[in-house]
């Protein structure tokens, strides 16, 4: 049998992980040479399901993988890049998530099918999507309830025959609350305000069930057709307010390509039978609050130290959606882990915990603190940072506890985290997320903590000083 790679240059951990699925399914690899493996042992059905495949020639018959069928339903002609956007995972570029081949691949080397798999930081739905295709139970909890709308939205999408055909009624006009509107009219120039009202009014004239797709298209295009500076993560505005966009058109183009999107997906997966993971919008320090059965494993993407701000980048888009009060906006932010903001009253508070985490991270966050009473230019920002990694590591702690006490014996952790960096005093300082985790993990009685490398593309734009460029897959076991 002879497998053939797709035509997108592979990254070294992507051919260690396609390696890792083809021995986990049985197969034993002869040979590999210019995009072609020849492997033995292996049936054309287990071939099939290969994340990193695109063709498979067996007995002279040549077929495609169904992870090549779905990379194609992304409404773009064939190319020569990784498809990473297909079916639900297109509906919302959401910031931070990893491509769904990533998590795909980690649950075919590692899980049967009926496995039940949660992801405690379950962001926009990515592992929830590919459990469920590789028929294994579904478990997620998500702190931020406009991501949790956007993994609620893919599972709709997954769950309905066809999506509704949306008609704009430009007398259909949204009434927001005077501390919204007042909010929302500071960050679009007028037409684009009236665009984004009467959208909304449009949706709400839908049957409720039809209305969460069209509002989550809708959130993608709020940011590049706002004031708010769409390269940033946080919401600066922009030098030059947009001139050459439509909210309007822009809506309408996305929905479209969605409604055909999903019109392919469905050919390629008919509704049979609702697949209904179980997801909680909830904190994750306390899982044994909503997880009720034994969980075998987690695969995840857990918010990294200092992580992205994603309350602030997509705010615009929570009190559009009437997710949060414009008032509770900083407040919301310091809730998720990894939250940069502090105030002085936390700080005092979190110092309190210092000596119940692991002496590694005692050390680090007394070397910065040490360095920082020498750096008279750091901003208030940087002189947070001591106080936020204990408030990081102290929650992250809480989550590695609760989530201990919900799994089997021998259930496996899978969590994709990287590094990022603090210059104090001129001094580079490595904040390494993924050694803090693992001693977090040893901490509460996980063991097996083994830490692979893998590559990672820049996730920052703007805040390309602290881009990610290598990111390690943290194992660990109860």
């Amino acid at each position: 049998m002879k497998l053939i790679l797709f035509d997108y240059n592979y990254l070294p951990y992507e051919i260690k992980f396609l390696k890792k699925e083809i021995v986990k399914m049985g197969g034993k690899i002869k040979s590999y040479k210019n995009k072609e493996i020849e492997v033995v042992g292996l049936s054309s059905k287990s071939a099939s399901k290969l994340t990193y495949i695109k063709y498979v020639v067996d007995n002279n018959e040549t077929f495609e993988t169904l992870q090549s069928l779905r990379e194609q339903i992304n409404g773009k002609a064939q190319r020569i890049s990784q498809s990473t956007r297909y079916g639900p995972h297109g509906l919302h570029e959401y910031k931070g998530k990893f491509n769904p081949q990533t998590p795909r691949s980690l649950l075919l080397q590692n899980f049967k099918k009926g496995a039940k798999i949660l992801d405690p930081f379950m962001g926009s739905g990515t592992t929830l999507i590919e459990a469920l295709d590789l028929e294994m139970e579904a478990y997620g909890i998500e702190l931020n309830p406009f991501a949790f709308e956007i993994t609620k939205a893919k599972l709709l999408f997954e769950n309905l025959d066809k999506l509704p055909k949306f008609s704009v009624n430009r007398k259909s006009q949204k009434s927001f609350s005077t501390e919204s509107e007042n909010y929302l009219s500071k960050w679009f120039t007028r037409p684009q305000y009236k665009d984004l009202v009467i959208i909304l009014g449009s949706i709400d004239k839908l049957p409720a069930s039809n209305r969460l797709i069209p509002k989550i298209v809708l959130s993608d295009q709020i940011r590049k057709n706002s004031l708010q500076d769409p390269r940033d993560l946080r919401i600066r505005r922009r030098r030059n307010p947009p001139t050459n966009s439509s909210l309007l058109e822009d809506f309408i183009d996305k929905y479209n390509h969605i409604v055909d999107v999903h019109k392919r997906w469905k050919e390629l997966y008919p509704v049979t039978a609702k697949k209904d993971p179980n997801i909680y919008l909830g904190d994750s320090t306390k899982l044994d609050q909503y997880i009720k059965v034994g969980i075998d494993g987690t695969v995840c993407s857990p918010p990294y130290f200092s992580a992205l701000p994603y309350v602030d980048t997509y705010r615009l888009s929570m009190v559009s959606l009437e997710l949060i009060d414009p008032k509770s906006i900083v407040t919301e932010e310091r809730k998720l882990i990894g939250a940069r903001d502090i105030t002085k009253q936390e700080k005092e508070n979190e110092f309190k915990h210092l000596n119940l985490l692991p002496s590694s991270i005692n050390k680090l966050v007394m070397d910065i603190q040490n360095l920082l009473v020498r750096d008279k230019s750091a901003g208030f920002r940087k002189r947070a940072v001591p106080f936020n990694l204990i408030r990081y590591s102290r929650l992250m702690q809480s989550v590695l506890k609760s989530l201990y006490s919900i799994e089997k014996n021998g259930a496996l952790n899978l969590w994709v985290i990287g590094s990022n960096r603090v210059v104090v005093n001129n001094k580079d300082i490595i904040i390494d997320t993924p050694d803090i985790v693992s001693k977090l993990a040893k901490s509460v009685g996980f063991k097996k903590v083994v830490l692979d490398e893998v590559d990672a593309y820049s996730r920052y734009d703007l805040h390309s000083k602290n881009s990610i460029k290598r990111e390690m897959v943290l194992k660990f076991s109860k």
